[in-house]
This record gives structure tokens, sequence and C-alpha cells, in this order.
């Protein structure tokens, strides 16, 4: 598995579970986190 560049990753927007926008990097901002990546084929 090769490391993940989390600086381009900080650019991006995701929807919380109330579905709201959240900035990626304001996630690991205080801590580090576990990101797991889910592809929905549906």
């Amino acid at each position: 598995m090769s490391p993940i560049d989390s600086a381009a990753l900080a650019d991006l927007t995701v929807v919380d579970p109330r579905g709201n926008d959240v900035a990626l990097a304001s996630l690991w901002a205080d801590q580090p986190i576990a990101l797991a990546l889910i592809r929905h084929f549906g």
C-alpha cells in the first residue's frame, strides 16, 4: 500500500452524516484520524 499525501487530501470537502459539507483537513486538525474510503456500486 502506498503512503497517502495528506496535503493533497486537505483541499477536499466531504459530507458528514447530517448532510453538511466539511473540510476533510478539519477532521485531523486536533488529532489523528483513521480514514476509510468506501466505493458504492449501485
